[in-house]
């Protein structure tokens, strides 16, 4: 009967950790054109900021800050020393990142900024969230059973997928 229940395990809760990008970077002019490495390296930064969180890493202003080595970024990214400079740069242009010296070995604090938010970008967000897909070409009705274990056709809810259809967002011109 155990291999029945649906039993959270550790394994099925790790693997589904993720890091989450901004919908923004993918809107946004001012950050369309951040390298998709930039893109991952604030989603890391920004899961970074739960450990400082903990460890009351705030500075006077009450600021989060952390610290994050180079060589931890280049690790997590599987990239080089040149790559990391270069990310830190595209992300610092893009006024998502501030690097702080603390002085003579003292490791630098780096803030993390909130991408800026247009009209025009919850726009954007909205319809890469509710965009019809063109491709689709007819809707199938799916019935899900209300239980595994009975093979009643009572079902607990109807579906309308688009059969034959991409579920990526559509692309643009860009």
């Amino acid at each position: 009967m155990d291999n029945q229940l649906n039993y959270y395990n550790i394994k099925r809760e790790y693997a589904l950790k993720f890091f989450q990008v901004p919908k923004v970077f993918m809107t946004n002019d001012k950050y369309k054109k951040l390298s998709a490495e930039a893109k991952l390296a604030f989603a890391i930064l920004s899961d970074r900021l739960q450990l400082s969180i903990k460890n009351h890493w705030f500075d006077k202003a009450g600021n989060i800050y952390f610290i994050y080595t180079g060589e931890q970024l280049e690790q997590i990214l599987g990239c080089g020393h040149s790559k990391i400079t270069s990310i830190k740069k595209e992300l610092t242009e893009a006024q998502l990142l501030v690097m702080k010296r603390m002085g003579q070995g003292k490791a630098n604090r780096m803030y993390l900024l909130g991408p800026e938010i247009t009209d025009n970008d919850i726009y954007g967000i909205d319809q890469l969230e509710t965009a019809e897909n063109p491709l689709a070409e007819e809707v199938v009705n799916i019935d899900l059973p209300t239980s595994m274990n009975d093979g009643q056709s009572e079902t607990l809810d109807k579906f309308r997928l688009l059969k034959n259809s991409n579920l990526d967002y559509p692309k643009n011109g860009n």
